[in-house]
């Protein structure tokens, strides 16, 4: 039972996760001002991701 809760908390953070990746990518698409600050986001959000 511990195991398969456990399981479910993994899939449950990882499906959070790429879901949040999904909206903000979602809003840069609808944005799309190429501004050089959305940029910098972009990068620090594919670097964190990486970590993960």
């Amino acid at each position: 039972m511990a195991v398969s809760g456990g399981c479910k908390d993994i899939l449950w953070r990882f499906s959070a996760n790429v879901l949040s990746v999904q909206r903000v990518f979602g809003d840069l698409q609808e944005n799309s001002c190429g501004a050089a600050e959305d940029s910098e986001t972009i990068c620090r959000l594919h670097r964190h991701n990486r970590i993960i």
